[in-house]
C-alpha cells in the first residue's frame, strides 16, 4: 500500500524537483532533447489508449485488454510490475527510476512509494508514462538522461529495468556499463539501493534454442554476440563483477519468465534447496518475443538438470540485481523469502501473490489476493496459505509411461474429486493432476484447492483434469507422444478410468473451461464482449485437442537429412552458376575481340575509299557498265581486270 503521509515535502523533495519546479500534471519536464531515435511505434497508440482510460492503475483491467501486439502488451500487461512486486519498495521514500519507458514500472513505484522521479530520453514515451501518472501527486516524469540530473546523492531507490544492455549500444567494450553504474551510485542516499534487471546472456530459453530477445539469432548471446548486436547482456559473472567495480555489492535473484512479463522471482537459497522446488516453480517453455524457436532440447527438462547440477542460480533467463554501496545491507527483500510468485494474468480480484518462506519448519507459502473482484459471479475463490508439502509431480509420475501406475492414480485422483464435491461451495474445479503430489508412501496430495463450483459436476472437473494433462504430456519428451494427437491420448487415458468423452460430453467440457478461461482472465458475464471471448476461447481449446502429440527430437534426423539434401543441391546450383558466368565470360572477351577486329576493318575499308585509284576503279566500272553489254563476254574481262585492279590498290 502507497505511505499516508509522506515523510518528505514531495514538491521539493529531490534536488531535480528544486532545480524544476515547474511541473504540469500529466505532462513530462524537459530537461534535454537528447535526440534519441529510440521507438517501437506504439507510442501515438499507447498516449491514446492511457488518455482514455479512467483506471491507470497497475493492475487495471481496461488498459491489459485493449493492448494490441507485443509493442502495446509490453507497456501495458499487468505482469510487467511483477518484477518489483517482489520486492519490498514501498520501504523507499525517494525513487528515481532510469529508462521509464511508457510508465509501467513507474505508474507500480507511484502507487508504492512516495516520491518517484521518472526519466525518459524519448519525448514521446515520456509523454504517455506522463499521462499514465497524472493522478499520481507524488511522481512526476523527466525528459532527459542521467547526466541531466544533478550529480549528487539523492535517492533512496534506483530503478533500472531493461536499460544497462543499452547503454553501450551492443559494445563489448566494459567503459559505458561501468560509467553507467558509477553515475546511478553518486545518485544513492545513505544506504540507498539499486534495483536492477536484465536478461541472461546465458539464460536456460537461449540454451534451449530461443532466439536472443535483441538480435532475434538462436544462440547469439551464448556465442558472445558474433556479428554485433543493438544489446548486450552479461552472465551472472561479468554483471556481478561491474557491480563490484562500481562500487555496489550485488544480490542476485532469478526471474522467469523474464523480467518483462514476469511469473516468478526466485532467491538463490531457493536454488540449492532439497525440495527442488526451484525447478518446478517457474512454466515453460518461456515465450519466445520475436521468432519462435524452431527445435531444441525441452526447457522444462533442461532447467530441472541444472537445478539438480546446482547451476540454477547462473542459468535464470533474467537477473534481478539488488546492488548497495559501502557494505550497507539491502532491505528490499526479506531474509527469509526464498520465491514471489505471481498470478496477475487474472483478472484483479482473482490474481494472487504467492511468497515462499522459510521457517523453522521447512518451506511456507503465503497467499493474498491482488486488487478488488468486481462482481460475485464466477467460482468461489479459497486464498490457502500453508506449508509445502514433499512430494514428486502426478504429472512426472505419469510421463514415465506405466500404465498400470497411471491406471491406479487415475482412480485415486477421480475418488479425491467425487469427495470434494461434498463440500458446501461445490466440487474443487482445480482438483486435476498437474496439482497432485505424489506422497512418499504413494498416495496423492491436493496442493493447490483455490477454486470451487456448485455448477461444475464430478464430471466436468475429471474430464477437464483429463484434457489438462494431455496437453502436459505432449510438451514434453515421454513414452506417450507416440499417439497421433492429443485427442487420442485423451481417448486412451479416459479409458483406464471408465470415462468416454464423446463428442457432446467434450464440447460441454470446453465450453464450460472457456467460460472459466473467460472469467478469470478476460471479463465477467455482464460485458458485451464476454459471449465473444468465451467462443474464441472454446475454439482454441478445440485447436489444442486437434495438435499432434510427437515431439520434435525425433523428427530431427529427417530434417537434418533434407537440410543436408537442400545444401547438396544449393551447391550444385552454385557450381552450375559459377561455370554459367565463367561461359558468360568468355564470349564477352569473344564479342570484345570481334568488336576489335570489325573496327579496324571498317578504318581500312574508309581509308580505301577515300584512295584516289578507288574512286578511278569505281567510276570505271560506272563507264564499262555503260558501254559494254551486261552478261556478255568483255563484260567479264573487264570486271575481272578492274577487280584485280582493286586488289593491288588494297
Amino acid at each position: 500500500m502507497p505511505p499516508t503521509v509522506p515523510s518528505v515535502a514531495v514538491e521539493t523533495a529531490t534536488p531535480i524537483r528544486q532545480a524544476r519546479p515547474d511541473a504540469v500534471s500529466g505532462s513530462p519536464t524537459l530537461l534535454r532533447d537528447v535526440g534519441s531515435g529510440y521507438r517501437d511505434g506504439a507510442e501515438e497508440a499507447l498516449l491514446e489508449l492511457v488518455r482514455g482510460s479512467e483506471d491507470r492503475g497497475s493492475l487495471n483491467e481496461e488498459l491489459h485488454s485493449r493492448a494490441g501486439g507485443w509493442a502495446e502488451r509490453y507497456h501495458l500487461d499487468r505482469q510487467r510490475a511483477n518484477v518489483l512486486r517482489a520486492f519490498e519498495v514501498g520501504s523507499a521514500t525517494r525513487v528515481l527510476e532510469v529508462g521509464a519507458g511508457c510508465g509501467a514500472m513507474s505508474r507500480y513505484l507511484a502507487e508504492e512509494c512516495a516520491v518517484v522521479d521518472a526519466l525518459e530520453p524519448v519525448p514521446a514515451r515520456a509523454a504517455v508514462a506522463a499521462a499514465r501518472l497524472a493522478d499520481r501527486p507524488g511522481a512526476r516524469v523527466f525528459t532527459g538522461e542521467l547526466a541531466d540530473l544533478p550529480d549528487e546523492p539523492s535517492y533512496d531507490l534506483v530503478v533500472v529495468i531493461g536499460v544497462l544492455e543499452y547503454v553501450g549500444g551492443g559494445t563489448a567494450e566494459e567503459a559505458p556499463y561501468l560509467a553507467f553504474l558509477d553515475e546511478i551510485r553518486r545518485r544513492l542516499l545513505p544506504g540507498g539501493r539499486l534495483l536492477l534487471a536484465i536478461e541472461n546472456k546465458l539464460g536456460v530459453k537461449y540454451l534451449a534454442g530461443s532466439p536472443e530477445d535483441h538480435s532475434d539469432r538462436a544462440y547469439d548471446s551464448l556465442e558472445d554476440y558474433p556479428v554485433g548486436s543493438p544489446a548486450r547482456t552479461f552472465d551472472r559473472a561479468a554483471l556481478g563483477s561491474l557491480f563490484q567495480r562500481a562500487g555496489m555489492d550485488p544480490t542476485f535473484f532469478s526471474a522467469f519468465p523474464d523480467y518483462k512479463l514476469t511469473r516468478a522471482v526466485i532467491a538463490d537459497e531457493l536454488m540449492v534447496h532439497p525440495s527442488g522446488l526451484a525447478g518446478r516453480l517457474p512454466r515453460f517453455p518461456s515465450p519466445d518475443w520475436q521468432t519462435a524457436r524452431d527445435f531444441g532440447p525441452s526447457e522444462e527438462l533442461l532447467w530441472r538438470t541444472l537445478v539438480s547440477a546446482g547451476q540454477g542460480k547462473e542459468h535464470g533467463n533474467s537477473f534481478v540485481v539488488v546492488g548497495t554501496p559501502d557494505g550497507s545491507q539491502q532491505d528490499l527483500w526479506p531474509t527469509d523469502r526464498r520465491a514471489a510468485f505471481y498470478t496477475t494474468e487474472r483478472r484483479p480480484g482473482r490474481a494472487t501473490e504467492s511468497v515462499v518462506r522459510q521457517d523453522g519448519t521447512g518451506l511456507v507459502l503465503e497467499r493474498s489476493v491482488l486488487g478488488d473482484r468486481r462482481e460475485s459471479a464466477g467460482p468461489a475463490h479459497r486464498v490457502n496459505s500453508g506449508p509445502i508439502l514433499p512430494g514428486s509431480s502426478l504429472v512426472d509420475e505419469i510421463a514415465k509411461g506405466d500404465v498400470e501406475f497411471t491406471r491406479r492414480a487415475l482412480t485415486e485422483w477421480r475418488e479425491l474429486v467425487e469427495a470434494s464435491a461434498a463440500e458446501p461451495d461445490g466440487v474443487a474445479v482445480d482438483l486435476v493432476p498437474h496439482n497432485l503430489l505424489v506422497d512418499e508412501d504413494g498416495g496423492l496430495v491436493h496442493i493447490d484447492d483455490e477454486w470451487r463450483s456448485t455448477e461444475w459436476t464430478v464430471d466436468d472437473v475429471v474430464a477437464r483434469g483429463l484434457i489438462w494433462l494431455c496437453e502436459r504430456l505432449s510438451t514434453v519428451p515421454t513414452p506417450w507422444q507416440t499417439r497421433p494427437s492429443r485427442r487420442a491420448l485423451l481417448d486412451e487415458l479416459g479409458a483406464l478410468v471408465d470415462v468416454h468423452l464423446d463428442d457432446e460430453r467434450l464440447s460441454r467440457t470446453l465450453h464450460r473451461e472457456a467460460v472459466l478461461q473467460t472469467e478469470l482472465l478476460r471479463c465477467g458475464r455482464d460485458d458485451e464482449a464476454f459471449a465473444a471471448e468465451v467462443e474464441r476461447t472454446e475454439g482454441e481449446l478445440k485447436g489444442l485437442l486437434d495438435h499432434p502429440m510427437s515431439p520434435l527430437r525425433p523428427k530431427l534426423g529427417p530434417l537434418i537429412a533434407e537440410r543436408d539434401q537442400a545444401r547438396a543441391e544449393v551447391a550444385q546450383l552454385r557450381s552450375e552458376a559459377e561455370q554459367a558466368r565463367q561461359l558468360e565470360a568468355q564470349l564477352h572477351d569473344e564479342v570484345a575481340r570481334t568488336h576489335a577486329a570489325l573496327e579496324v576493318t571498317v578504318q581500312e575499308l574508309t581509308g580505301i575509299k577515300e584512295s584516289g585509284g578507288y574512286r578511278a576503279l569505281s567510276r570505271g566500272r560506272v563507264v564499262a557498265g555503260r558501254v559494254v553489254p551486261r552478261g556478255s563476254v568483255r563484260r567479264s574481262v573487264l570486271g575481272g581486270v578492274l577487280d584485280a585492279v582493286r586488289r593491288r590498290v588494297r
